[in-house]
């Protein structure tokens, strides 16, 4: 977003609805826009099947270690078990992502 000076150059999920899957073509767009921007990492959410996330990433050299929670949270008895631990695994994931691994953010919920 624009307050925090990063942009999102494209998505997995090419619709509305987490059932969508994207067509050989926008995937292969997808993989251009990542090389041509220089994106560092790919962030599958963890409520969804990372196949696709890991694709991208394998054929693109960057990383998809780094899960995001969206529309659930972690198992109750993890830190991300909580809103307010799954906004700070989600920061933590961002800055590991966005720095290729070499930055942490350790937020305590």
């Amino acid at each position: 977003t624009e307050r925090y000076g990063v942009e999102s150059v494209g998505a997995v999920i090419p619709s509305l609805s987490s059932q969508g899957q994207p067509s050989a073509g926008e995937l292969a767009e997808l993989e251009e826009t990542i090389e041509r921007e220089g994106v560092k990492a790919v962030f599958p959410e963890s409520s969804l099947n990372p196949k696709l996330a890991e694709r991208l990433a394998q054929d693109t050299g960057v990383t998809s270690d780094f899960q995001l929670y969206g529309d659930t949270l972690g198992a109750q008895d993890e830190p991300a078990g909580t809103v307010l631990g799954a906004l700070a695994a989600n920061a933590t994931a961002m800055v590991q992502g966005m720095s290729g691994g070499t930055e942490t953010c350790e937020i305590e919920a």
